[in-house]
């Protein structure tokens, strides 16, 4: 005989209440685990989110009702804690301010309401120590970020001075009174005075050729 057709539309599953179930578990998998958490960071494919992109880019709902955002949220923590670059990604979606808020209102609740209501939160971080340690952690994850955006002081300017101009040429110091051409009469004196005159030049010659004449006599002698 053949067979029917598949469940119809009303027997199958809600999608809500297969993700509700999924959540929880992928919470529990990755808390504090490296490996699991560097999974959640990769992009199946060129252009695809990945996980942690994905968890946040769910519909408004499970940041606003607080049932969904009890189911979310718990997630959300598992997937961030010790994972830098994870928070980061999701800080470019969600304020980890929202997650602060969350782990403190949490915290808030009595032991046994925060069982009820978290219990796959409390899988991974059982105690009031674990969740105020990974509330420090979203708190060092946010100053770090608004670090980073703060803007920078601008860089100083140290003014460098100029080059000292050089000096114009000192003119040539002439004397009062003194042109050019009495400089130039100036300067043909002492030329000329150096100069020996002619008849003390006869002179010299003729003493010079007595002294020759006069050596040549006591050497025939």
């Amino acid at each position: 005989a053949a067979q029917g057709p598949g469940p119809g539309p009303a027997q199958r599953p809600p999608l809500a209440s297969l993700l509700h179930q999924f959540l929880p578990v992928l919470g529990a998998s990755v808390a504090q685990c490296p490996p699991l958490l560097e999974m959640l960071r990769w992009r199946w494919g060129y252009g695809r989110a990945s996980m942690v992109q994905r968890l946040c880019e769910l519909p408004l709902a499970y940041f606003v009702v607080q049932e969904l955002r009890e189911v979310l949220l718990p997630t959300l923590v598992c997937a961030c804690v010790e994972a830098t670059v994870n928070s980061q990604i999701m800080a470019e979606t969600l304020s980890v301010r929202y997650l602060i808020t969350f782990l403190e209102q949490v915290r808030a609740l009595p032991p046994a309401e925060r069982a009820e209501r978290c219990p796959h939160l409390l899988a991974a971080f059982p105690t009031d120590a674990d969740l105020a340690g990974a509330e420090g952690y979203f708190r060092e994850v946010l100053e770090a970020l608004e670090t980073r955006r703060r803007p920078q002081p601008p860089l100083s300017v140290v003014a460098v001075p100029a080059p000292a101009a050089s000096p114009p040429p000192r003119p040539a110091r002439q004397r009062e009174g003194v042109t050019d051409d009495d400089e130039d009469e100036l300067a043909a004196a002492a030329v000329g005075a150096l100069e020996v005159p002619a008849p003390a030049m006869a002179l010299q010659d003729g003493m010079g050729h007595v002294a020759v004449g006069m050596a040549l006599a006591s050497a025939n002698g």
